[in-house]
């Protein structure tokens, strides 16, 4: 048995009771495919700043929808894609726009939808981003996630971009952004980027787990941003390695697992300990 979830847009309240949000449906009643046209919109033009909670309800004409605000970030709070769909539907810019969305994506039509715009997530807004995927939700272009957790469910899982790369946040050891839940995500020879918003020095050995259930292949591994720039090399199939700011790292497709190899008088002075405990226990 097959049970599909109805989207139902939260009523968010603020401290003072005020909406904090504004919910509008897509009904297909405009000129064209336009996001900027109010005539689409059981409630006007979504909020771009944070507080607007669209839903497309009814299949669009062509299946587009082109986000034409000529405003290059776009933030909502939340977007779905209702039952009522009967088939895909793409989104994607008129130009600059860029879309920011900061606590949910759901999807609950048995069709895949696709972005064909760069999407990410809030820098403000709740640690954990929930993608309900439905039928799947496809993202072509660049996806970033910052330092934020997504939590994949649905049974079509996630499909990474081929236009565009991947770009994780690693904040510390314990907080960076990764793909998490029981949903699926497949690399489709994304480039996949991290970047690193502290400084590594002094670090032995640390790992970062990214992903839950993952497959497919990535085209590229690199480090971005101001504290490590660099690449790795594909060593084996799905085994990638290098030496960035002198340092080893790995990174296993498979597992979805970056790991910081230790120095080897780093891993030296692990293993002495190691056998001095050991040889202390003897004696005692």
């Amino acid at each position: 048995m097959v049970c599909f979830r109805v989207a139902v847009l939260p009523l968010l309240v603020t401290a003072g009771g005020s909406t904090a949000f504004s919910a509008t449906i897509w009904g297909d009643g405009g000129q064209d495919s336009s996001w900027s046209d109010a005539l689409n919109w059981s409630s006007g033009v979504p909020d771009n700043t944070q507080n607007g909670a669209p839903a497309i309800g009814t299949q669009p004409t062509g299946n587009l929808v082109g986000l034409d605000t000529g405003v290059e970030l776009n933030e909502i709070y939340s977007l779905a894609f209702n039952a009522t769909l009967s088939n895909s539907v793409e989104i994607l810019p008129a130009g600059i726009e860029q879309l920011v969305i900061d606590t949910s994506v759901t999807n609950s039509s048995t069709k895949s939808m696709k972005f064909s715009l760069p999407v990410s997530t809030s820098s403000t807004d709740s640690a954990t981003v929930n993608y309900i995927t439905g039928g799947g939700l496809i993202f072509n272009n660049a996806l970033t996630l910052g330092t934020h957790s997504i939590n994949v469910s649905g049974i079509g899982g996630i499909v990474l971009g081929t236009l565009a790369p991947t770009t994780i946040g690693v904040g510390s050891t314990t907080l960076y952004g990764g793909f998490s839940g029981s949903g699926t995500v497949n690399y489709n020879t994304t480039d996949l980027q991290f970047d690193f918003d502290f400084d590594p020095t002094g670090l032995t050995r640390s790992s970062w787990d990214f992903f839950g259930s993952i497959s497919g292949s990535v085209d590229s591994v690199s480090f971005v941003g101001n504290n490590l720039n660099g690449s790795l090399t594909e060593m084996t199939a799905g085994s990638w390695s290098g030496i960035v700011d002198g340092r080893t790292w790995t990174y296993t497709e498979s597992t979805g697992v970056l790991l910081l190899v230790p120095e080897p008088s780093s891993a030296a002075f692990l293993i002495t300990g190691a056998l001095f405990a050991s040889a202390w226990r003897r004696r005692k």
